[in-house]
């Protein structure tokens, strides 16, 4: 079986024998199509982009080369360690050095995105490596990112906030691009649910026609399977903003089990 260069996953049959091998370059693009999608959301899909070509960049070191054909199989023998096959700092480090605007806002997302994100003093523990001199450079060309961005605008409540929006783009399209590649069957099924919107009507429904139409088609729903619904509008109900100070239990429900959230 021929192996791509520099290898991102393998998957193996039920015996542990190798079937596949994902290549670096394959991984990265699929991730970062989907960290677009997802950061589109909220106008930010060139960020998702770059994100995504740029987060596992690191698994082309040496050492995790020889960790992941020896893990797998592919080789007897593996010259690495713990420490050397560590990659995610490297599209951190490379995003600095292409982005320097903007690296505030994606470095941490890219150096966390195994981890979660760092705080302030283990980042610049993290920003103090080099990046391996067997990993070339990413075409800047093609990983370009909007220039309007400038932290000095933004306050830091939001500038943080969004910096978890992307964190959070990058993690989920890497957990489900490695899915699609290791567990296809199981990301075939991915699709067929309700979406948000749909399940956000139903958190709206208890003084709407969906509730109203429900309490007349089911008598004694809260004890019954047909009390789905009826028990998410409830859940939706239990707990209520009570000034700053934290939450407090709708009076209508108090008695149903569920203790207030402090």
């Amino acid at each position: 079986m021929d192996t791509p260069k520099y290898i991102s996953h393998v998957r193996t049959d039920g015996e542990g024998h190798v079937v596949a091998c994902q290549s670096n370059e394959a991984h990265c693009r699929g991730v970062a199509e989907l960290a677009r999608e997802f950061a589109d959301q909220f106008g930010m899909g060139d960020f998702g982009y770059a994100m995504g070509m740029l987060h596992d960049k690191g698994k082309e070191k040496e050492q995790f080369q020889n960790y992941i054909r020896h893990a797998s199989g592919l080789t007897d023998k593996g010259n690495y360690t713990q420490e050397g096959k560590r990659h995610a700092y490297v599209g951190g480090l490379m995003a600095k050095r292409l982005h320097k605007v903007v690296y505030p806002l994606v470095g941490n997302p890219l150096m966390g995105h195994h981890r979660g994100l760092y705080n302030y003093t283990d980042l610049r523990g993290e920003e103090g490596k080099e990046i391996p001199p067997e990993i070339g450079m990413p075409d800047a060309a093609q990983l370009t990112l909007p220039s309007w961005f400038n932290k000095s605008s933004v306050c830091s409540s939001d500038f943080h906030h969004v910096e978890r929006m992307l964190f959070s783009c990058l993690v989920d399209a890497d957990y489900l691009d490695t899915e699609r590649f290791m567990q296809p069957r199981q990301f075939a099924q991915r699709g067929g649910k309700g979406t948000l919107a749909s399940l956000f009507a139903l958190l709206e429904c208890p003084h709407g026609s969906v509730w109203d139409a429900h309490v007349r088609g089911q008598q004694g729903a809260r004890r019954g399977a047909a009390g789905v619904s009826s028990g998410i509008c409830r859940s939706a109900r239990l707990l209520q903003p009570h000034g700053a100070h934290g939450w407090r239990q709708d009076p209508l429900l108090a008695g149903v089990g569920h203790e207030p959230r402090r």
